[in-house]
This record gives C-alpha cells, sequence and structure tokens, in this order.
C-alpha cells in the first residue's frame, strides 16, 4: 500500500499520486502532461504585511537558481505592498502635518519625535495577549476615574507588549491630550495612522491636536478631509463645528453643528453649541463681553466649545476599547446602529469589480474549484480582511479540519492571525459541539 504524501508547507496529508496539496496548494510532486493555462491562486501581501488579496500564480514552484531563458522575464517581488489610492492619499496627507507639526514643536521648543521602532512587538503567547489586555482595562478604569496619568502609564505598558494595535495608540493620545501634552498625543495618532492610515477615530484625534496646539488652520484641514471621506460621521462635523467657530466662522459651524443633529439627533455636545450661537447669528451685532450676564447659570459648563470638546472625549475611548460604555450623569447611552452595506468588499483584486462591488449582503455563496486551488485560503483571507480593514465580526466554520490545523496552514502563508479590531472565530465540528453543549 503507498503511503500518503506529507505536505513540506502545512503539513497535511495527502492521498498518493496528488500532485498538489489539498489544503495550501502546494506543488507536492511534477505534474506530467499538467496545463499552464489556469496557474493556481495565491496570496499576494498589501497593506504592509495586514492584507492579502488573491493573485495568480505559483504557489510552491522554488526559484531557479540556473540563468533565466530569453522567453522568460524575471518575476516580480510577490511581497510588494499594494495601497490603493485612498490610503495613498491618506499617507501623503500624513506626512504633510508630520512634518507640520514637527516644525511648529521646533519653533515652540517643544519635543515631537514620531515612534519609528527598529522591529515590532507582537505578543506571541496567550498570556502575553491577556496581560496586553488587562492593561488596556486598567487604562479604561483609571480614564472613567479621571485618572488619567495612570492611564497613560497602563497603555504605554500595553504598547510595550504590542505595537501594531492601532486602538491602544489612539487612547494614548485621547490621555495625553486630557493631561495637556499634545505632542506627545500627537505621536500617538501618527502611530496610528501609520498602522492604519484611513483610520476615522485617529484622524479625528489628530484634528483635536492640531486645535489643543492652536493651528486651527491644520485642524480644519483635518476636519475637512475626513467629513469628505466619511460624511456620515457626526463627530466629525461636531468637532468641525467647534473648530469653525473658534475661527469666528459661525454661519458655517452652525450648518456643521445643523449636519451632526441630522445624524444623531441626540447628540448633545452639538445640539448646545447651536442653541448657544444661534442668537449670534439671529441678531447681528457685537456680541456680549465675557463680563455680562447671559441666560441661565445652570447652562454654563456648555457655552464654551472647549466644554463641549471635553464631553465628547470619554465615549471615544470606551468604544475603542471595545469595552462596555459606562453611564454617566444618570444618562444612558443610547445604541446606534449603523446601516449595512449592500455588498461585503472581498478585496481581491479584479473580484468586486467583477461582482459589482462584493458579495451581496445576506446572500449564500458557492465557491467551486478543484482541490488545491486554495478557495479555503481565499475564503479565510477575505474574512481577515474585512475583519482588519472593517472591524467586522466574521466566523470561518471548517467541517473537515481541526481549528489547530487551520491555524497553522494559515499561518505557513504568512496570513496574521492577530486581528487589531474587529474579530475572526474560527471553529470546528468538536468545538462548535462544545460550545453547544455549554449552551
Amino acid at each position: 500500500m503507498t503511503d500518503p504524501v506529507q505536505c513540506p508547507a502545512c503539513y497535511a496529508m495527502n492521498k498518493p499520486g496528488q500532485t498538489r496539496c489539498r489544503v495550501c496548494g502546494r506543488r507536492l510532486r511534477p505534474e506530467k502532461g499538467a496545463s499552464t493555462d489556469a496557474p493556481p491562486v495565491v496570496l499576494q501581501k498589501v497593506m504592509g504585511g495586514e492584507v492579502f488579496s488573491a493573485v495568480l500564480g505559483d504557489a510552491g514552484a522554488p526559484p531557479s537558481s540556473g540563468p533565466a531563458s530569453a522567453d522568460e522575464a524575471p518575476a516580480e517581488p510577490t511581497a510588494a505592498p499594494v495601497p490603493t489610492d485612498a490610503e495613498e492619499a491618506a499617507r501623503r496627507a500624513l506626512a504633510v502635518l508630520t512634518e507640520r507639526l514637527a516644525g511648529r514643536a521646533s519653533s515652540e521648543g517643544q519635543r515631537f519625535k514620531p515612534y519609528a521602532p527598529d522591529r515590532p512587538r507582537i505578543p506571541q503567547t496567550a498570556e502575553a495577549q491577556v496581560a496586553v489586555r488587562r492593561q488596556l482595562d486598567s487604562a479604561a478604569r483609571a480614564f472613567r476615574e479621571k485618572r488619567y496619568e495612570n492611564a497613560v502609564e497602563h497603555l504605554l505598558k500595553a504598547i510595550a507588549k504590542d505595537d501594531q494595535d492601532p486602538r491602544s495608540w489612539i487612547l494614548l493620545g485621547q490621555a495625553y491630550l486630557r493631561v495637556d501634552r499634545p505632542y506627545k498625543a500627537a505621536v500617538g495618532y501618527v502611530r496610528a495612522l501609520d498602522l492604519q492610515p484611513r483610520s476615522e477615530s485617529a484622524w479625528l484625534g489628530l484634528a483635536r491636536t492640531l486645535k489643543a496646539i492652536g493651528d486651527l488652520p491644520g485642524a480644519r484641514e483635518v476636519l475637512d478631509r475626513i467629513v469628505l471621506v466619511s460624511p456620515s460621521l457626526a463627530e466629525a462635523w461636531s468637532e468641525r463645528g467647534l473648530v469653525l467657530e473658534s475661527l469666528a466662522e459661525l454661519p458655517e459651524a452652525a450648518k456643521s453643528y445643523a449636519h451632526a443633529l441630522e445624524l444623531r439627533p441626540d447628540h448633545r455636545p452639538a445640539r448646545e453649541r447651536l442653541d448657544a450661537i444661534a442668537p449670534l447669528l439671529s441678531e447681528p451685532g457685537p456680541p456680549e463681553t465675557p463680563g455680562e450676564p447671559g441666560g441661565k447659570g445652570d447652562e454654563s459648563p456648555a457655552a464654551t466649545p472647549e466644554a463641549a470638546e471635553a464631553e465628547e472625549d470619554f465615549p471615544d475611548f470606551a468604544d475603542l476599547a471595545q469595552l462596555p460604555p459606562k453611564a454617566e450623569r444618570g444618562e444612558a447611552l443610547a445604541p446606534v446602529q449603523a446601516p449595512h452595506p449592500s455588498r461585503i468588499r472581498t478585496y481581491v483584486d479584479g473580484l468586486d469589480d467583477t461582482l459589482g462591488g462584493g458579495i451581496p449582503w445576506g446572500h449564500v455563496v458557492l465557491v467551486e474549484g478543484s482541490p488545491g486551488t486554495m478557495k479555503s485560503s481565499v475564503a479565510f483571507a477575505i474574512l481577515l480582511q474585512n475583519a482588519v480593514r472593517e472591524g467586522r465580526h466574521c466566523l470561518y466554520f471548517s467541517l473537515e479540519e481541526r481549528t489547530s490545523s487551520i491555524l497553522k496552514q494559515m499561518g505557513s502563508l504568512g496570513l496574521p492571525l492577530h486581528v487589531s479590531q474587529g474579530s475572526l472565530v474560527v471553529l470546528d465540528p468538536r468545538a462548535a459541539k462544545g460550545l453547544l453543549k455549554d449552551h
């Protein structure tokens, strides 16, 4: 009896006579008479190694040591990053703002040095991941209790173990803003944008940082970009209103506040600021001096843009840390349900265009192909991309292989199994049976 063939890449066992691995698609032995018209699908690294796209190519043929023939052109590196136009534009804008912050800090005698590690710090064990989570939980508690210096300490400890999570850097920027260290906050936001160039929370925090150091035109430029890219983000419209109000552009500020209220009717800071500037718009004339009495005394905390800005920081922290929000001042935070997209992007080059923008929401899609064409790997990569880039919660359920084997195979392909936002749960029948038995 012929022994089964073991794949040298993922260690999966294959039937005798099989030329390619049934799991990862690696070539086990040279094929006789195989057609070269349909090359296998392999994964190409994009987005600095965090997102992979499916491309056509040879997954297992080793590089030839001899000289290439005249008909064979040298192959291009498959691991070259391929950023999208939006990500490239975001990185260019970030580079300009980084130089702007460095110049302003130098002129003010402040220190601004962007974070540039020699090598990434990633928790390799479950214990290390738990330790990072505990530090984030401690930082959240300190933030709720307004112990911002302690929150900074916990976040720095979390980053010392894992510096690839943009959430930790965004939270560090918020904590530094609370203790009036805007340039240190800028380091956190810039690093978060290095990791995730299209992070709305990081861009919003960077705008607040520019406002804190007195660069109102720069803050307005950032906020204009945010509302252009993400017009449904109420926080950006409210923050834009605060900046425009500080620039004495009250009509435009009122429009921004009104737009924020259209998106979120329960947005308290936008409502209070719009009510505060409404009399100035309806009655032209010199504004009241700070010493003159104006209105009711109990409305004084909301009479300045700074008070409205401070009120918006805390919910951002809880949302980013993915912790249950804590209702303060006896008010319940109203849940906001974002409408689901009409299609789910696959992030596979050319496939989204072919499907008219992606997989239709709520539809079942069947993928057909010969064994060894990496159907499972592409499906896993699509779920991983949606978890990393869109923050979605995804489930990969396999009826044939164990969870440990799946993770080992995906790791051997170079797929990053650390998801900084969203989640990707991998289940097999045995694990699912245990979960159902527990419930």
